[in-house]
């Protein structure tokens, strides 16, 4: 199998590339759109760097930002959901994890979050980054409230409510009007940015960045647009929604504190139900991120939403990580670190590197040889996994070819620097360099005489 593997800082690029075509055919939801990831660039400042994995007629497609040696997802709080995209269940299998092992060339650090479960690609991504070397840990992050329309009315539906909430409605519905249009005018966007600036919600971030989602939204039918009046005809309340592939998604949604008494966003809430179930004939509503007990009263289902953390175990920025990881797990009477795939059979070992097990290992029961093996790959300019792979016996003079004469006193005298102690003429022979077992006794022998 030959993986052609390219990153796109340009989404524009991106779109135009025909390899993409295919796996960005998969997008369902706002969030998978390289649209979204173009605000996100524009409106936000996150820094893309996408990747893009083509096999033949098998391409994927895993939106990325980067900062420094590290990459995220790229989403903001702004996203419901963050994954790849694939042209296929094959693609993923095949193609996730050459570029789990190419992303190891770019970064030291990757954050995954906001991976939908029931999108099915938490368990590979897992899998996948172990495979190739990084050293994963994955957790729930978040909670999304969900429902599942299952074919009924909102009649139906709506009966199913708390009872205070439907007495809430009725009682309320009387004094408040509503309407859901599906475009935006400066005249109502100006009233959407007053009741938010006015609301219980924390200060936006980019009011431009929904503006322009808004708008892209109108011209392809899918936007939302819900408020609520009193009987002075004032905005009070505001919502925004979209629809596409049988699914609301409730984006934004805020009112008026003074107008508390009128509950105007529970009955705006109610009409925009109104409209998606028997008008737009979802199958599904999804309320977003947050464990808030209002949206209990609307939603019936509840879903995790993880975060993966791969670290590369070869830098050693990334060894206090692991050793908190690896204390964590130990206390809670676990492995020492690692990702545990959900059908792995019970005492099982940890999906983790041979590098990344003697990186833990080193760093938390032998720190002179985890300093040892760092002062190893800076003074001879040896790969970090292939030092973190060193044991007892591994050969270092006569044996490593980097460590020549000229080499030898350089160690020593950084040995002496970073250790703070004082090695004679003496005590430098053969058997001492010979291997790193050797060498690490005779450090530690030296640590325990100067203390």
């Amino acid at each position: 199998m030959t993986v052609a593997i390219e990153y796109f800082d340009d989404i524009g690029k991106l779109q135009a590339d025909p390899r993409a075509t295919l796996a960005l055919a998969q997008a369902h939801a706002p969030f998978d759109r390289p649209e979204w990831w173009a605000l996100l660039q524009r409106e936000c400042g996150i820094d893309p760097i996408v990747a893009l994995a083509v096999d033949g007629e098998r391409a994927l497609v895993w939106p990325l930002a980067r900062t420094g040696r590290s990459s995220r997802s790229l989403a903001n709080f702004y996203s419901f959901t963050a994954r790849p995209l694939a042209s296929g269940p094959d693609a993923l299998a095949e193609l996730i994890a050459p570029l789990a092992r190419d992303l190891r060339r770019r970064f030291s650090r990757l954050t995954l979050d906001r991976l939908p479960v029931e999108s099915g690609v938490v368990e590979p991504l897992c899998e996948a980054l172990c495979v190739a070397g990084w050293s994963v840990s994955c957790e729930q992050d978040d909670t999304n409230h969900w429902l599942d329309v299952d074919g009924r009315t909102f009649e139906d539906y709506f009966a199913a409510r708390p009872g205070r909430l439907r007495t809430t409605i009725a009682r309320k519905g009387r004094k408040v009007v509503t309407e859901t249009t599906r475009f935006v005018d400066d005249a109502r966007w100006r009233s959407y940015q007053d009741i938010y600036r006015a609301s219980w919600k924390p200060e936006e971030a980019s009011f431009s960045f929904w503006r322009a989602f808004a708008e892209a939204e109108a011209a392809e039918g899918r936007l939302r647009f819900g408020f609520a009046y009193d009987s002075d005809e004032r905005p009070i309340a505001a919502q925004l929604w979209t629809v596409e592939h049988a699914t609301a998604y409730i984006h934004k949604l805020a009112h008026l504190p003074d107008a508390e008494r009128l509950s105007p966003g529970s009955v705006l809430t109610a009409t925009m139900m109104r409209d998606a179930i028997d008008e737009d004939h979802v199958k599904t509503v999804d309320f977003g991120t947050g464990d808030d007990g209002y949206k209990r009263d609307w939603m019936e289902g509840a879903r995790p939403r993880y975060r993966i953390e791969a670290h590369d175990p070869r830098h050693w920025r990334n060894w206090p990580v692991l050793v908190r990881n690896a204390l964590k797990a130990r206390l809670a009477g676990g492995e020492k670190g690692g990702y545990r795939p959900a059908n792995a059979a019970e005492g099982a070992p940890m999906a983790t590197s041979h590098a990344t097990e003697n990186a833990i290992e080193s760093a938390i029961d032998d720190p002179v040889g985890a300093k040892l093996r760092q002062v190893l790959a800076d003074i001879l300019a040896l790969d970090a996994e292939r030092v973190a792979a060193f044991d007892a016996e591994t050969g270092l003079f006569g044996h490593l070819p980097e460590l020549d004469s000229q080499a030898v006193a350089t160690l020593l005298t950084e040995i002496e620097d970073r250790f703070g102690i004082v090695i004679d003429d003496e005590d430098v022979d053969g058997e001492m360099l010979e291997t790193f077992g050797g060498l690490r006794d005779f450090v530690r022998a030296k640590c325990a005489a100067a203390a």
